[in-house]
């Protein structure tokens, strides 16, 4: 998870130096006084934060890996198995990992550049005392149900769009439980297209 950190981190920053840049584009846009913003920093609660994201995601993606080892070990027992059948189940595995794997690092970099939008944006507000809030947007017509109503919901910055443990009622009715980590930016789901937008409250 370190090498990893080290790469998001570098993400983070650049991508929250242009979130920044579109924030104060927000504010002159409403007329707003922008002199006392300065330049963006990353703060150690978001690289902090982030770490400890990583190592539940890392946690997460190992007990995934050993359960399903698990599962074909038992099947494998349970129907007499051979060498040869065995060997394919678990090289089953090895390649649904090389899906899990690329759509882990693509997640996490759309996660982690919208962690440092929202950073940035925490940013100019205590820089300015403007208060800014944040919005679910979902471009995207193949989104998922969940993602579908979450579309525009506005919350302020320090509030979370779904808190762990939340319920998000979909479009098509299904039901949807946060169990992972609090959702502070429009991120549902690995390879979730959705992106927060941020506007300014006069």
């Amino acid at each position: 998870t370190d090498e990893m950190l080290v790469v998001t981190v570098s993400a983070m920053v650049a991508n929250g130096a242009i979130q920044y840049a579109d924030g104060i584009k927000i504010l002159e846009q409403a007329g707003l006084d922008t002199s006392k913003a300065t330049e963006f920093l990353l703060s150690d609660l978001s690289k902090n934060s982030y770490r400890e994201y990583l190592v539940n995601v890392a946690q997460s993606y190992t007990d995934d890996t050993a359960q399903s080892i698990r599962d074909i070990l038992s099947r494998a027992e349970a129907q007499g198995w051979n060498k040869s059948q065995i060997e394919t189940g678990l090289k089953n595995i090895m390649h649904t990992d090389d899906y899990r794997v690329t759509r882990l690092a693509v997640s996490e970099i759309n996660r982690s550049q919208e962690m440092a939008g929202l950073d940035a944006m925490k940013q100019i507000e205590s820089e300015t005392g403007y208060q800014l809030v944040k919005v679910w947007t979902t471009t995207n017509p193949n989104a998922c149900e969940f993602c579908k109503a979450l579309s525009g919901q506005e919350v302020k910055l320090d509030s979370n769009f779904v808190p762990i443990h939340g319920i998000v009622n979909g479009v098509d009715g299904g039901v949807y439980v946060n169990d992972f980590v609090d959702m502070s930016t429009s991120q549902a789901h690995p390879n979730c297209t959705c992106a927060t937008a941020y506007k300014v409250v006069k």
